[in-house]
């Protein structure tokens, strides 16, 4: 399905909303127009457990107050989505937005932030993404309150601000867990002193702030905290300059990966690839790069992962394991494998994108949004734990081409 070059996005209402809608491979490029709209795609607070899957934004722009996506039902899913080059934000969770989940974003080149929290939003996971090059913060909380918000295997390589909690907001329980923040300019993380309740664990790379900055506790059993890091040769990034293919629809809604998305062309990471790109066209390509800090790793990214043996008995690795999982009772009632990704559509589990007991999952090896694509392997591993009957029954494929 793809929307293009017209006035109007796309929106999940009606007089009591939309609920329990199943969309595929939505593509809206506005790309050389400057409709009125301020969203691409808004599922509003009357609209309910959605599931959308494969979605692509690209040079949406408007006046004023332009968000990409915004969320502000509960219990919606957004899997696999390619937010660039918009003028505003990527993903907004506004109202009172809550248990919904976002796994797999990519938002890249937006002239606000990558992910942006308003109004009174609890309870919401983000898990997979990759935020590059926005301005402002690759996560902004606003003024509000923000309860139980969970995000997971981040990658925020912003040029201002890695996350911040701006003055007037208030919350507790929220979780920052297995992150990696680069190439900011002036602070990795800041919080107002009411955004309390704040815990880290993994990795928090590149940082600048202290142990229990703002409540944000560093210190943890799991955090990393340790200076350095760049990301600018992480992403496979500019792969060549195609300008002359733009006069076709099928040009800017078919990529030969959904990790690729049409920009400006220029040096990278530079504020002046950031909004609508109206000539000097360029494919982005932002799967990690062989042999870089992110792709095949996990945690503190110091060294590659070994492969996983695959022939139908206990994963057992350093990734992927019965204890290495994911508690998010508080509030969500789930339990979660790391450095997995649930196979949706299969039949065998909820569809939605977490990987829970009895399901079939894809390994993520690499950290960020893009975990590779294509048929997945004939063998798989197993994760049983007969001492936590909360993590059972879970077999984990790979993709056979992992980028």
């Amino acid at each position: 399905m793809g929307i293009f070059d017209v006035g109007a996005g796309f929106e999940l209402a009606g007089s009591s909303g939309s609920d329990r809608n199943i969309i595929r491979n939505l593509k809206v490029a506005y790309a050389r127009s400057s409709p009125s709209t301020t969203r691409s795609l808004s599922i509003p607070g009357t609209s309910d457990y959605n599931r959308i899957y494969d979605l692509r934004i690209a040079n949406h722009t408007s006046s004023s107050g332009n968000k990409a996506l915004e969320i502000a039902g509960q219990g919606n899913l957004v899997s696999r989505a390619n937010i660039s080059n918009v003028k505003g934000e990527a993903l907004s969770l506004s109202g009172t937005a809550q248990k919904n989940i976002v796994t797999q974003l990519i938002a890249t080149h937006t002239t606000d932030a990558g992910v942006y929290l308003s109004g009174a939003v609890s309870s919401n996971i983000v898990m997979n993404l990759t935020t590059v090059n926005n301005t402002y913060n690759g996560i902004y909380f606003a003024s509000g309150v923000y309860n139980k918000n969970h995000f997971v295997s981040s990658v925020i390589a912003n040029v201002d601000k890695g996350i911040q909690a701006n003055s007037g907001t208030t919350g507790s329980e929220n979780v920052f867990r297995d992150l990696y923040i680069a190439n900011y300019g002036s602070y990795s993380a800041e919080f107002s002193s009411g955004f309390n309740g704040i815990s880290s664990a993994g990795y928090f790379l590149d940082g600048s702030v202290g142990c229990a900055a703002g409540g944000f506790d560093l210190c943890s059993a799991g955090a990393w905290y340790s200076n350095g890091g760049d990301l600018t040769n992480a992403f496979i990034g500019e792969i060549g300059e195609s300008s002359s293919v733009l006069s076709t629809l099928a040009a800017w809604l078919h990529l030969d990966s959904w990790a690729r998305s049409w920009g400006k062309s220029g040096p990278f990471p530079e504020s002046s690839l950031r909004g609508i790109a109206t000539s000097d066209f360029q494919v982005w390509d932002w799967r990690p790069k062989d042999g870089q800090v992110l792709h095949n790793r996990s945690y503190g990214g110091t060294s590659p992962n070994g492969p996983l043996n695959l022939s139908g008995m206990s994963c057992a690795s350093q990734t992927v394991s019965p204890t290495d999982y994911i508690d998010m009772t508080d509030g969500l009632g789930l339990k979660i494998l790391r450095n997995a990704i649930e196979i949706d559509g299969d039949g065998r589990g909820n569809d939605n994108s977490l990987c829970e007991s009895g399901e079939d999952c894809v390994w993520s090896p690499h950290i960020g949004a893009y975990q590779g694509e294509g048929p997945l392997s004939e063998g798989y591993c197993t994760v049983d734990d007969g001492a936590d009957p909360g993590l059972d029954g879970i077999r984990v494929f790979t993709y056979q081409s992992p980028i």
